[in-house]
């Protein structure tokens, strides 16, 4: 345990020592920096030693590290764990919306597929494609407006219509994702505590990250995640559904925040289920 307890204290002093030297010393000093471990107690004690020059000697600064414990360490890990699964999971979610986005511009511009491809993946900027794709779908559905006595252009301006709703409710929450995406997320925890704590650093003044604090990471990303999917899924649904049923789809309810796990709940995952065995007489 005393090993773990020096390993912890070499992390961090590094980080202990600029602080300390930030308000202690008015001007750059030297440091001098010794650990050692406590198996009884399961801590590390930090020794800094600070002077302002070879004639001013400052008293040691003493510092206790908590060591964490082998479960703790477990939890540590599966945390983070967790976090890149969820991180991973919503920038693959959120690609293939996109692609489905690139196949409604494809249908509103009627464009050859190349050519609409083409436009597409010119535009270097996701908000920028969504932009593109409701000035198409809302020029399409002016158009096909105006043919009052054809019924099956003025189902495809509804469906068109719907596009278009479902295109501005992704530009409505994208910040969330963006905000999860660009945001320097850590972990950290302080000298007397074991428990590591998911935190958004804003020290370098980060906008995104300042719209994340008090908030659980691991929660929204769940959100965020169930989003890009609902909507996926309606707008793969939209003319299906009228050409089966002669009219379009619900519109979907967003869930709450409140319905997916935070950091401290495991994850609610649906059971797998396996065919029974079949008994040999």
């Amino acid at each position: 345990m005393a090993e773990e307890g020096q390993a912890d204290a070499a992390n961090v002093i590094s980080y202990i020592a600029r602080g300390v030297r930030r308000k202690s010393v008015p001007h750059r000093g030297a440091f001098n920096g010794s650990f050692g471990g406590s198996a009884s107690t399961c801590t590390s004690t930090v020794y800094l030693k600070f002077r302002k020059s070879a004639s001013v000697q400052k008293a040691p600064i003493v510092v206790t590290i908590k060591a964490q414990t082998p479960a703790e360490k477990q939890r540590h890990a599966v945390d983070r764990r967790r976090l890149r699964y969820e991180l991973g999971t919503l920038v693959q979610t959120w690609s293939l919306l996109h692609e489905k986005l690139a196949d409604i511009f494809y249908t509103a511009t009627g464009c050859p597929i190349h050519v609409s491809n083409s436009m597409w993946q010119s535009v270097k900027s996701d908000l920028a494609q969504r932009e593109l794709l409701l000035a198409a779908l809302k020029a399409q559905i002016d158009l096909l407006s105006l043919w009052e006595d054809d019924e099956e252009k003025l189902a495809r301006a509804k469906a068109f219509g719907e596009y278009y709703w479902a295109v501005t409710e992704i530009t409505k929450f994208s910040h969330t994702r963006n905000d999860l995406i660009h945001s320097p997320i850590i972990f950290f925890r302080y000298a007397n505590e074991s428990e590591y704590e998911v935190k958004i650093s804003d020290q370098n003044g980060n906008p995104r990250a300042a719209k994340l604090k008090e908030k659980d990471i691991y929660q929204l990303c769940r959100w965020a995640i169930a989003f890009c999917d609902d909507v996926q899924k309606f707008i793969g649904s939209v003319i299906p559904h009228q050409k089966r049923h002669g009219v379009l789809p619900p519109r979907p309810r967003w869930k709450l925040l409140s319905s997916f796990p935070g950091r401290k709940q495991a994850p609610r995952r649906t059971p797998v289920k396996r065919p029974k065995r079949r008994r040999s007489t």
